[in-house]
């Protein structure tokens, strides 16, 4: 049986590894259906389509790496000792604080999809266009 405080520290790694790679997901499904346009009028222009399509994938890989933490710092993984409610509630915050803000990678991928469109027709665009 696993204590409450344990299962509610787990849930919070759930959720920042859940809601942010669900999110990193869409942003790049976006980015990719630009993407694939752009390969398909001009072939050299994939690296370009590419390296839009990677960043929102990056909010995923932040949700993996805090839900890593909530667990070696709860004691799921990494070693046996006991969590306190306080500590499953602080996990479980920074997990929803977490998933909430890798949301942002939908609006990410909108954004990286019109900059992949603009950096495809104009090279000087390229710059501008990533920093948005």
């Amino acid at each position: 049986m696993m204590n409450p405080a344990t299962a509610i520290s787990a849930l919070g790694a759930g959720i920042a590894v859940g809601a942010s790679g669900l999110a990193s997901a869409l942003g790049a499904g976006i980015v990719g259906s630009s993407g694939t346009k752009i390969v398909a009028e001009d072939s050299r222009k994939f690296s370009v389509a590419l390296l839009f399509q990677a960043l929102p994938q990056t909010q995923g890989i932040y949700g993996f790496l805090i839900a890593i933490l909530i667990l070696l710092g709860t004691g799921i993984i990494g070693g046996a000792r006991q969590v306190g409610m306080a500590e499953a509630l602080g996990a479980l915050g920074a997990g929803l604080a977490v998933g909430l803000a890798g949301m942002s990678a939908i609006g990410q991928g909108i954004v990286a999809s019109s900059g992949a469109a603009a950096a495809s027709k104009d090279k000087k665009t390229f710059g501008k266009a990533l920093l948005f």
